[in-house]
């Protein structure tokens, strides 16, 4: 089993950017005319579907083992309901910039298992991973209305992220019932990029639509796309 690591943001430039915030924080009219320090948060959930999935690694050894990957790994599940927050805090002009938040969590049915299920064999239960990147959002101010202001957005940051994996083991004497024994098989951790669309409308609600890659992941899935709706304030 290997261990779960975070990036490594290394701590002399995590100081350097918390004081450059502060002098920014502290007179950003006389560094940049046009440049403001405003939190606008976005917040929202909708639809998300993994573009690549692979089939959770598995040894089969026998036709119970078999039985397993029908009913549970032949038709590996892609859609999801996802979830994305977001903290703009400088604006200049038509860009703002800020960091993002979003999570990926899928887990492996465990239908039928009177046909598969062996007492000492470890099967694919789940694997999640979290992002955290740095975005630009750019409001072109020739398309915007009163009521309408699109924008395109860009990221890039780092996640990490593990798979588990499940035995069951009988609850009592009688091989009726069983219990779930959960461990992490591996875990993951790298960089990652993002890119999408979307607009405000209103001034309070908003609607995003973008792409999510992890970067040489060795989770099932890499490549995500996400459908959002939410409010901004």
């Amino acid at each position: 089993m290997t261990r779960l690591t975070m990036p490594d943001l290394g701590l002399p430039r995590t100081w350097f950017c918390l004081a450059a915030a502060a002098w920014l924080c502290a007179a950003p009219g006389d560094l940049f005319p046009e440049l403001r320090i405003r939190p606008r948060i976005y917040a929202g959930g909708g639809y998300g579907r993994a573009l690549n999935v692979r089939m959770p690694a598995f040894a089969v050894e026998d036709a119970a083992d078999r039985n397993f990957v029908e009913a549970n790994l032949s038709s590996v599940k892609r859609d999801f309901i996802r979830g994305q927050i977001r903290l703009d805090l400088a604006h200049a002009g038509g860009f703002s910039a800020g960091y993002l938040f979003w999570g990926h969590y899928s887990e492996v049915p465990a239908d039928f298992p009177e046909y598969w299920l062996k007492p000492d064999k470890w099967y694919p239960a789940s694997d999640h991973a979290a992002l955290h990147a740095a975005t630009v959002q750019w409001k072109p101010s020739f398309a915007a209305s009163r009521r309408v202001a699109p924008f395109l957005l860009a990221g890039a940051g780092g996640y990490y992220g593990n798979i588990t994996s499940v035995r069951y083991l009988p609850a009592d004497s009688t091989g009726l019932y069983y219990y779930g024994s959960h461990r992490q098989t591996a875990s993951d951790a790298g960089r990652a990029v993002l890119a999408g669309i979307g607009a405000v409308a209103f001034r309070y609600a908003y609607v995003y639509a973008g792409v999510v890659r992890l970067i040489d992941s060795a989770l099932p899935a890499d490549t995500f796309f996400d459908l959002i709706v939410g409010v901004t304030f």
